[in-house]
């Protein structure tokens, strides 16, 4: 399954791979503030952003 992202100017496809954990529940390692983050968090401390649904799965994507 591929999906299309508007950046600036130019359209970017991407294939998803895998469904990950939920967004309230998925971690990962935010190397500029040495520290082991959820991606809801993530979205709120850096981008000041609540998400809808952070009981969703994250998806795991690459450029296709």
């Amino acid at each position: 399954l591929r999906v299309r992202s508007q950046d600036a100017d130019k359209p970017i496809v991407y294939e998803i791979c895998q469904l990950g954990q939920s967004a309230s529940s998925q971690t990962f390692q935010w190397k500029q503030k040495k520290k082991s983050v959820t991606v809801e968090n993530y979205y709120k401390e850096y981008y000041s952003l609540t998400l809808n649904h952070p009981s969703l799965p994250t998806l795991q994507m690459r450029n296709g």
